[in-house]
């Protein structure tokens, strides 16, 4: 059989090949609260100390400090005295 031919059941009717192709939900699912990514700029004594720090510990230390700063309301603060 070549690849070009077409595939008939008993009824005579063409018949749809089962493989290939994604389905429909297959694969792996989405996190909701899935991480971005971002580049900032730090100065170099601050890059010094967190370069200084366990590899799987950076990224919870800057997510804990900026969490801090956003709920001491620092932020709008900084924001009302320099727009």
């Amino acid at each position: 059989m070549s690849k070009n031919t077409t595939l008939h059941n008993l009824d005579g009717m063409a018949k749809k090949k089962s493989h290939g192709g994604a389905r429909a939900g297959a694969g792996r699912k989405q996190k909701p609260d899935k991480k971005q990514s971002r580049t900032v700029c730090l100065p170099p004594d601050v890059l010094a100390w967190l370069d200084a720090q366990p590899r799987g510990q950076r990224s919870k230390i800057i997510e804990a400090a900026l969490r801090s700063y956003r709920s001491a309301g620092a932020i709008s603060d900084h924001i009302m005295r320099f727009g």
